[in-house]
């Protein structure tokens, strides 16, 4: 009878050092598997002390019923926390779609970046080109008019060569004959 009175002594302070630790939660829903190993491993430690010799071969705790108004306070609650984890999640995913619509808006505009580097690029490039073309053209505009300014002076030149050989006494005395004769023609 001893026995057995501090063994209900010990499964009520155990009960109740595990109850006093957990939440309801965690009591009556996740843990309460795992009661009834702790509570046998607890009894056993005991009768191992007070009766050695004994031994513990089961326990079964049953799920206790909790009262209406502590089980509706409690249902309560949980649908406030499923409310709450529901408002988190949406949280979350608003942030999570507005963080990808950011990384999206920076990858296009990085790529919009990118595409106006190459067309500027691709301008300068042109127009360097045009540059060069017209620099080669007015090249050519400077070698031809070089050209024909080389050409007109050598004819020039060529002229007045032949000209300074053309200026001999005996032509310049027929040129004044020729002008004589033409200024006596018009006096009469």
């Amino acid at each position: 009878v001893y026995v057995c009175v501090c063994v209900y002594f010990i499964q009520c302070i155990f009960l109740f050092q595990f109850c006093s630790v957990h939440t309801l939660q965690e009591v009556y829903i996740e843990k309460f598997d795992q009661i009834d190993e702790n509570l046998k491993n607890a009894l056993q430690r005991q009768l191992n002390e007070m009766a050695p010799g004994l031994s513990v071969q089961a326990v079964r705790v049953t799920k206790p019923k909790i009262p209406d108004v502590i089980r509706q306070n409690y249902e309560a609650m949980e649908a406030e926390k499923t409310k709450l984890m529901v408002a988190e999640q949406h949280q979350r995913v608003v942030e999570k779609e507005a963080e990808t619509e950011r990384r999206r808006a920076v990858i296009e505009a990085e790529k919009d970046a990118a595409v106006r580097t190459i067309l500027t690029e691709s301008k300068i490039k042109e127009r360097e080109g045009d540059r060069t073309m017209a620099a080669i053209d007015d090249e050519m505009h400077l070698a031809r008019e070089k050209a024909k300014v080389d050409a007109e002076f050598y004819q020039q030149s060529r002229l007045a060569d032949a000209n300074k050989l053309k200026l001999t006494p005996e032509y310049l005395e027929m040129l004044r004959a020729q002008v004589c004769q033409s200024q006596g023609k018009e006096w009469e």
